[in-house]
């Protein structure tokens, strides 16, 4: 019963605080990708992935569905929901799938426990890594169909819950991705070698 007081409790305090932010400026998921322009290097170099394909993709994410309410995905994760935490805004199922699949795999490794997956995605490095392999697998699976806007439009909702792929699926997420990707914003950071 207090869980439950708890998470009502919880929703009207994000509901009010969503009000009172203000609006996301334009270079805020520029800004935290340079933050982490190394980290992604290193690991799109290691997972094989062009990062500019990557970071177009994250971008999307970003600019699409990074809110008010994703300052407390922490919390929301803490209290049970499947929140997307992290610099990546991997889910926690996501999170939870990637281990229970690709483990043997270098740089992945089950969680023992629901907090400790939880720290893993909040943790800059692990989530990079599992957002990496997560881009990279979403590339492999629509090997077929590969652009930049369909893996963009699939990282929104996911492949590891889809069965099937559909060619003409698109959101908001990939196209934002496409015009990133195609953009001069980042260019001499990372280029377009794909």
């Amino acid at each position: 019963m207090k869980t439950i007081k708890r998470k009502y409790l919880f929703i009207s305090i994000v509901f009010i605080a969503s009000f009172c932010q203000n609006p996301k400026e334009n270079d805020f998921p520029l800004s935290i990708i340079l933050s982490r322009k190394v980290l992604i290097n290193n690991y799109c170099k290691i997972f094989n992935l062009n990062p500019r394909l990557y970071i177009s993709v994250i971008y999307g994410e970003l600019i699409n569905n990074y809110n008010a309410l994703d300052n407390f995905d922490e919390t929301r994760a803490y209290l049970g929901f499947d929140a997307s935490i992290g610099f990546a805004q991997l889910r926690i199922s996501t999170i939870k799938w990637i281990e229970l699949n690709y483990s043997d795999l270098p740089f992945i490794s089950q969680s023992s426990s629901r907090k400790e997956l939880i720290e893993k995605g909040l943790n800059d490095t692990t989530n990079v890594i599992y957002s990496v392999l997560y881009v990279k697998l979403i590339k492999e699976k629509l090997s077929k169909i590969y652009s930049v806007r369909s893996i963009g439009s699939y990282y929104g909702i996911g492949i590891d819950k889809q069965q099937k792929i559909d060619k003409n699926y698109t959101n908001a997420i990939g196209d934002s991705a496409m015009a990133f990707y195609f953009s001069d914003r980042l260019i001499k950071i990372f280029d377009r070698k794909d």
